[in-house]
């Protein structure tokens, strides 16, 4: 799997692209480079696309990735927007697990809706 960290430049938004399969090597992975590349920002305002994603993590992965992130002093403060396929979506349990540990993240299919979202929070 592969992923793609970019600058939003115009309102400061962090955007996470993942692609293939995903692993939780990767994801930990990712999470990783943010905090060590892109700790310049004093809130994290982040745009997670997982709509080409296979996903290949178990539930359990899933559970203790969720926890993970929410536990990341880094990501205290964040707003998550994350892009998910409405059909089929892929990060419930990363999502549900991170959300009951006081993450704030949001799910969109809809990139412009994903976007403006971030940009109201302050």
């Amino acid at each position: 799997m592969s992923h793609k960290i970019e600058i939003i430049e115009t309102n400061k938004i962090i955007k996470v692209t993942y692609k293939g399969v995903m692993t939780l090597e990767e994801r930990l992975s990712s999470v990783h480079e943010l905090c060590c590349n892109f700790n310049a920002f004093k809130r994290f305002r982040l745009l997670i696309d997982v709509r080409s994603i296979k996903q290949e993590m178990t539930n359990v992965e899933q559970e203790i990735f969720g926890k993970y992130i929410a536990t990341k002093e880094e990501f205290n403060m964040a707003s998550v927007a994350v892009l998910d396929n409405i059909e089929k979506p892929t990060d419930q349990i990363v999502t549900k697990e991170a959300a009951e540990m006081g993450y704030q993240i949001k799910k969109f299919n809809s990139e412009k809706e994903a976007l403006a979202w971030l940009e109201n929070q302050t």
